[in-house]
């Protein structure tokens, strides 16, 4: 994993096809805190992933969220991810863009006849019989500290790279 900036939207997956396109996910870990009455916004963190390598990107730096937000708005990319509801006001609100290319992985498993909402945790049992294992500390730190933690940057790549895992495994075609 590399590492650029602070804060908490993510993204996942990117691997360029032999067209010259690229295949990504996107997820989210918005993680506002509330401190008595107080609201503090949701930090932002974009986390993108290969089959050999991760990204988080935090996006307090200018440069990394202007990058970061031609990725998203980049229709030749197809992010994908879980739970991405209201994902595109936050990234309009935050980057000034329109993502483009969004496939909400749940809809591809609800069309494929799962009755229950699938995150990435499901998704890995459904698709590998495995258990995605994620540490709750790491999850509930801290994610607008200017440097993360060893540990957040491996759960941030970790969550990244599973999805990129369940895109591969579901043999969806790249927009």
């Amino acid at each position: 994993y590399e590492t650029y900036g602070s804060g908490t939207w993510y993204a996942t997956t990117m691997t360029r096809q032999a067209n010259g396109s690229f295949t990504g996910a996107l997820t989210r870990d918005a993680r506002g805190q509330t401190l008595a009455g107080a609201y503090k916004a949701p930090s932002t963190l974009v986390e993108l992933a290969t089959a050999e390598k991760a990204w988080v990107f935090q996006l307090h730096d200018v440069q990394c969220s202007a990058m970061v937000a031609d990725l998203l708005a980049h229709t030749g990319i197809t992010k994908a991810g879980f739970g991405l509801g209201d994902d595109r006001k936050r990234i309009v609100a935050k980057l000034g863009v329109e993502p483009g290319a969004v496939l909400e992985l749940n809809t591809i498993f609800r069309a494929r006849g799962y009755r229950k909402d699938m995150g990435v945790k499901g998704a890995v049992a459904v698709l590998f019989n495995k258990r995605f294992l994620k540490s709750k500390k790491a999850a509930t730190s801290n994610w607008a500290n200017p440097q993360l933690t060893e540990a957040q940057l491996v759960y941030a790549a970790n969550d990244a790279y599973a999805a990129f895992r369940v895109f591969q495994a579901l043999e969806l075609t790249p927009s």
